[in-house]
């Protein structure tokens, strides 16, 4: 046998083995404690990290669909907006011809008397003055009314496209 020192055999050595020993088996049991707390957390953590990525995807899935959306409406607005401005180029050239026709006229007509006469028109049954037929209008008066109608041309297109870009816009906005 192995012959034991003399100061192992002391109260105090022995009470601060059994110390030592406490100490050893107590943080034993606290690292299991935390260990296994760990395994619990970590699954935790998982479970709403899982959850977290699935809102994300679906968020990402929905974002992207109103994004394809908004693009496709986009797309329709600029095909009207084209449509509409072909519209109105088509009644600009209408307006143009009706223009050129106007200074045509114009021309044409500047003999036409400046005021009216003094005779007393009869119709050829002799009783009704003749119908104005518009060759008998009187300059001032036939430059007046075809300046007016051409201003009329100019509005009724301009009114028209935009009544139509409203039109797409009320459309495109009710989707």
């Amino acid at each position: 046998m192995i012959p034991i020192p003399p100061w192992m055999l002391t109260p105090l050595f022995k009470y601060g083995a059994i110390a030592v020993g406490a100490l050893i088996v107590v943080g034993i049991v606290w690292w299991q404690i935390d260990s296994y707390g760990d395994d619990r957390e970590k699954a935790g953590r998982d479970a709403v990290q899982a959850e977290w990525d699935k809102d994300i995807a679906a968020r990402q899935k929905a974002y992207i669909a109103l994004q394809d959306d908004y693009r496709a409406k986009e797309h329709a607005l600029a095909q009207q907006v084209g449509n509409i401005q072909q519209e109105k180029i088509n009644a600009e050239a209408r307006t143009a011809g009706l223009q050129r026709r106007l200074a045509d006229s114009l021309r044409k007509r500047a003999e036409r008397p400046a005021g009216l006469p003094d005779t007393g028109a009869v119709g050829a049954d002799g009783k009704d003055p003749p119908k104005c037929t518009g060759a008998q209008l009187y300059r001032d008066d036939l430059q007046f009314l075809q300046r007016e109608a051409e201003a009329a041309d100019g509005l009724r297109h301009a009114l028209r496209a935009c009544y139509s870009q409203y039109d797409a816009a009320v459309v495109a906005t009710a989707r």
